[in-house]
């Protein structure tokens, strides 16, 4: 259908005639068709930017002049869409390039900041070559076309990838948004990157995440498999044994800046603890912590954060930013799923 080779790339067959009775409609329909290229494209740039894009298809009808240029109406509209093609497989080298994820989260947040769309603006000019830059104005991307020279086709994406990544500057780019523009922050919690961080000692261990799923993820899987202490208890001249509480301490904290969950309605005859693993499910956390209570005697049991480490790289996904003896600093740029809760039965 499409190469995606930064030399290859190309619109789809369609054969060129000299056209008498198609309009300019007509023509650009053959190319824009569904399952073309440039559909193909647009709609993988949605996905991988995960907002709607759109190119509006004036161009068409405002630039006939370029059909001079390129022989006939037909010529002309394969040319920019082969432009088209190139700016799309360009952009969406740069936004599956896990490199570049910081860059990609600015240019969405640019974006979801105005229209909420990824907008590309066809327009010419007198230059010798194609450029790309971004437009405060048109709130998007605009493609440039030569009015008075032919594109050499042959070689676009190298350098339209170069033009979008410097298409913002610095102003731009970390200008303070305006407070209505900004989700809120169990909104803004749930894109990624996420960020997570273990500071640990023999005692206390304190996990602190911007992705409150994983926090629960790692409470839910802590609780299941942490070891109950025993007590004794006498009854009628026996002494007999059961289970007491965790021997460790596995608490999660709320954000103080999301609401505070309401627990869903439960039967009367539901235990206490439904209700609070009701509102436990729908709070935001940031915070979880692991305490150590008091043997029998007088020591506390001791707990290593590694069993955490080995849960956070290989089950979560987070990579290792840096770390020192007693802290661990992580990240993860992709998105995680909610079906993330479900823990693993061993690690």
């Amino acid at each position: 259908m499409f190469n995606l080779q930064e030399d290859g790339m190309h619109v789809d067959e369609v054969e060129i005639s000299q056209v008498l009775d198609y309009s300019r409609y007509d023509i650009v329909d053959r190319y824009w068709r569904e399952g073309s290229s440039v559909k193909i494209l647009m709609k993988d740039i949605e996905d991988a930017a995960h907002c709607s894009m759109i190119c509006p298809r004036d161009w068409e009808i405002h630039y006939p002049q370029l059909d001079k240029l390129y022989g006939d109406a037909e010529h002309t509209i394969r040319a920019v869409t082969e432009a088209i093609v190139a700016w799309c497989i360009a952009l969406l080298g740069l936004l599956r390039d896990e490199g570049n994820w910081k860059w990609k989260n600015e240019i969405i947040r640019n974006v979801n900041r105005r229209n909420k769309k990824i907008r590309l603006v066809i327009k010419i000019y007198q230059a010798k070559s194609p450029s790309v830059a971004w437009s405060e104005e048109d709130q998007g991307f605009v493609l440039s076309i030569p009015e008075s020279n032919k594109m050499d086709l042959s070689d676009l994406v190298g350098p339209f990838k170069k033009q979008i990544l410097s298409a913002f500057d610095d102003y731009v780019l970390y200008q303070i948004p305006k407070m209505q523009d900004v989700k809120a922050p169990s909104e803004l919690l749930l894109r990624p990157p996420y960020y997570l961080s273990i500071q640990a000692n023999s005692t206390c261990i304190t996990v602190q995440s911007s992705h409150s799923l994983s926090l629960k993820f790692l409470a839910k899987y802590l609780r299941e498999h942490c070891r109950r202490s025993r007590k004794q208890i006498s009854a009628i001249k026996h002494i007999f044994e059961a289970e007491g509480p965790p021997v460790i301490d596995i608490k999660l904290h709320q954000n103080p800046f999301t609401p505070k969950p309401i627990p869903k309605p439960i039967p009367k005859s539901s235990a206490e603890s439904s209700a609070e693993s009701s509102a436990e499910s729908s709070a935001i956390y940031d915070t979880l912590t692991l305490k150590a209570d008091l043997l029998p005697g007088g020591p506390v049991n001791c707990i290593s954060p590694l069993i955490l480490v080995r849960l956070v790289e290989n089950e979560l996904g987070y990579e290792l930013d840096s770390h020192n003896p007693n802290s661990w600093y992580f990240c993860r740029r992709e998105p995680l799923e909610e079906t993330l809760e479900e823990p693993p039965k061993t690690v």
